[in-house]
């Protein structure tokens, strides 16, 4: 395995990508890179496009319906022939955030499986569930209605336990090697076993008459002639006459002796069906067995027992069977199943060609029942929730490859009391984030399935922490940094949360030249950059450091503008009560008395008051004399010339802002006739007001300009924001907008009405 391996990326209308072509490297030592993208750039377009690709399918515009171009390729080198313009993706491996969260039930239970072994063992058995159906279909035309669950029954009570139809099928065939010679053509099962039968064989005097006929029966078979008690009885007479027949005995010139008497040779069957006739007819007329069965025909008048007492009085040598329900059902299944002798071969032939088979693959699923386990076991150490994981089904996931199904266990921890909960019952308990670390179970076992091959793989995450709650979305950093140490593993993550980033950055850790920021460019091709780039700057350690190192060599004039804001907020919280300093650094960030007198030098010392390391007064003459309002200004037209470039700079959103709040008040001032404003607390609401309170008609569009930089600029201004992430997740372009309307505004002349 080569050092370095590349994702080369050329897309061209690729779901709303126009065109991009970037190329990322990984290595052994730096295997890890991350994306940051403010929402709408090219995250989620990307992580769509590369999921595609890995699944051997094509990127388009959902759009336009432009069409599309693409050569994208992750290996160990880079060549014409390797890019690939069809086909698929391979050993790239896209996870997404959750968006719809109740496609939980379906991730964990694909992921939960190896899904190679769960389809072979599909296909196993649906081959032999088609030829168990098919002879269930058989069996059912020949009785006449389904009986399949009272056959697994009686099998399952008197030969052997019954899981399923393939055991079924197998104790068949060996409960088929039984004798049988009773013919049951007639009869119908339903018509024998049912509840008011079953009755019968519980009824002590059914039960003694039955014996008493059977036993008077008996003693006619010993002394008859041609019948006999040890197997061929009237019963069975008419089987053996047609086995006969089938098998041209008598066509064959064979002839059949009696009871030894050879003076009395049978040679044609018409003669053997008449003396098997009378000889039954002579014992089954006997005046006892018809007293024996009048008390047997007694106990069958019930209306629901009518249809059983027609079929014996029809066949009434078949009485001596009903001694015992079991040899009778035994019979009756061993008559019935005869007929397909060779079918039940052909199924159990199958089942046992295939039984090696589905053994490795129930010995592989106990192998991954031991890995999902642990996973179980992993997310509920790792995770925050209210609940704890539990695999239900676990044998039948073993034995029959089942999909998991996963339950919650709730415990009351003060009264001990516990209670499982499916997802389904969940829906309206489980918040949005606990629905999303629910799903982060279906990721781990899928990377865990991943590591088992030694194949060099890159996984790319999308956003998998958003909506998470802090506790949450640490355990999912820490389980990103163990991943990072995989060899076999690069990984790249692609996030429009900056706190992430920087968070990704610091822990993982990521280096500088594999953290890259996508920004939109001005003929709207999207591209990564970062420092080595020269192009964006990074605020992965200690932005406010930058900024006061800013002040040292004094060349950096924007992020300088914008410290402004930070040193202010500083000063409000060291001075409680003296607040000079305080008011000449607001004077820069509202129109006051003073605002347009202060230079740089006039704040510089405010500033090392505040750190005493740096400078009193500007390196530059020319620029300590500057005035700050203009720095401000002219920082703020910069920002706006180098939009495209910096849409993620953190120090031009912020000068954009006060220059933005300054003009608006100046209008406002303008429109009041007045030279600076006065006002305590929030100046730009209270000149606002005093315009709308005026004689001043304003026009909608300076309405708007006034309410957007009163809801959009303080976030920039206030100390609060130094939560800085979330201001560098938001657009310059609303800014730049705002600005450069502001601006245009200031510039109009004043009409009074």
């Amino acid at each position: 395995m080569s050092d370095k391996r590349v994702l080369s990326l050329y897309l061209e209308n690729c779901f709303g990508i126009k065109s991009m072509q970037e190329t990322i490297e990984f290595d052994n030592k730096n295997n890890n890179c991350m994306i940051y993208a403010s929402n709408g750039v090219m995250k989620t377009s990307l992580s769509k496009t590369l999921d595609k690709l890995s699944k051997g399918e094509y990127p388009r515009d959902e759009v336009f319906n432009k069409q599309t171009n693409f050569k994208v390729s992750y290996s160990n080198f880079v060549d014409d022939e390797n890019l690939l313009t069809s086909g698929g993706l391979i050993d790239v491996f896209v996870i997404h955030s959750l968006d719809n969260t109740n496609d939980f039930a379906q991730a964990s239970s694909s992921l939960l499986v190896n899904e190679d072994a769960r389809s072979k063992f599909i296909d196993i058995h649906k081959q032999i569930s088609e030829a168990i159906n098919a002879f269930k279909s058989m069996l059912k035309k020949k009785l006449g209605t389904d009986c399949w669950s009272q056959l697994k029954g009686y099998i399952g009570r008197n030969i052997k336990e019954i899981k399923n139809d393939e055991s079924l099928l197998i104790s068949l065939y060996s409960f088929m090697k039984n004798e049988n010679i009773n013919n049951y053509e007639k009869f119908k099962y339903k018509d024998i076993f049912n509840d008011h039968t079953d009755k019968l064989f519980n009824n002590s005097d059914f039960l003694e008459n039955i014996k008493d006929y059977t036993t008077t029966y008996n003693k006619l078979l010993r002394e008859s002639k041609v019948f006999s008690e040890k197997g061929f009885d009237p019963q069975n007479a008419d089987s053996i006459l047609e086995q006969l027949k089938k098998t041209n005995f008598f066509k064959a010139q064979h002839k059949v002796i009696l009871n030894n008497d050879t003076s009395n040779i049978i040679q044609n069957e018409i003669e053997f069906k008449k003396i098997l006739i009378e000889e039954k007819t002579r014992i089954l007329s006997d005046d006892l067995m018809i007293e024996k069965f009048g008390k047997i025909e007694k106990l069958l008048s019930n209306v629901n027992t009518r249809k059983f007492r027609d079929i014996i009085k029809s066949n009434p040598e078949y009485i001596p069977l009903l001694v015992s329900r079991d040899i009778l059902e035994r019979d009756f299944w061993l008559y019935n199943l005869s007929y397909f002798t060779d079918e039940i071969t052909v199924i159990k032939n199958v089942i046992l060609e295939n039984e090696k088979t589905l053994i490795e693959i129930r010995k592989q699923a106990l192998n991954d029942s031991t890995e999902w386990q642990k996973v179980v076991d992993e997310y509920n150490t790792r995770f925050h929730v209210p609940f704890e994981l539990v695999i239900s089904n676990k044998d039948d996931v073993i034995l029959n490859l089942d999909l998991p199904v996963v339950e919650f266990k709730y415990k009351d921890d003060i009264t001990g009391e516990e209670t499982i909960k499916n997802y389904d019952s969940l829906q309206n308990v489980l918040s949005n984030g606990e629905k999303r670390a629910l799903y982060f179970l279906n990721i781990i076992f899928k990377i865990e399935t991943l590591k088992k091959a030694s194949d060099q793989k890159l996984l790319i995450f999308d956003d998998i922490a958003d909506s998470f709650d802090y506790k949450n979305k640490y355990a999912i950093i820490q389980y990103l940094k163990e991943i990072s140490n995989e060899q076999n593993f690069d990984m790249l993550i692609l996030t429009h949360n900056y706190d992430f980033y920087r968070t990704l950055s610091s822990r993982i850790p990521i280096k500088r030249e594999n953290s890259f920021i996508a920004r939109i460019n001005k003929d709207n091709s999207i591209s990564f950059n970062n420092q080595t780039r020269g192009t964006e700057t990074l605020y992965l350690g200690n932005i406010f450091q930058i900024w006061i190192n800013s002040f040292s060599n004094q060349k950096n004039e924007m992020i300088m503008t914008a410290s402004i804001t930070f040193f202010r907020n500083l000063l409000e919280y060291r001075y409680t009560k003296d607040k000079t300093h305080f008011n000449i650094l607001t004077s820069l960030l509202h129109i006051k008395e003073e605002t347009n007198q202060i230079t740089w030098n006039d704040i510089l010392p405010i500033f090392q008051d505040i750190v005493p390391e740096l400078p009193k007064v500007a390196s530059n003459f020319k620029f300590g004399n500057k005035l700050v309002i203009e720095s401000i200004f002219e920082n703020a037209d910069k920002a706006v010339r180098n939009s495209s470039g910096l849409q993620s700079n953190l120090e031009n959103k912020v000068v954009l802002a006060m220059a933005t709040r300054l003009r608006s008040e100046m209008r406002a001032l303008e429109i009041l006739g007045l030279p600076y404003g006065d006002k305590v607390g929030n100046q730009t609401y209270e000149l606002y007001k005093d315009v709308k309170e005026s004689k001043y008609t304003l026009s909608n569009e300076e309405i708007e300009m006034f309410e957007q930089v009163m809801i959009m600029t303080p976030e920039h201004l206030h100390l609060n924001s130094f939560m800085f992430e979330p201001l560098i997740d938001t657009s310059i372009d609303s800014l730049i907008d705002l600005y450069g309307k502001c601006k245009d505004i200031q510039s109009r002349e004043i009409i009074n009405t």
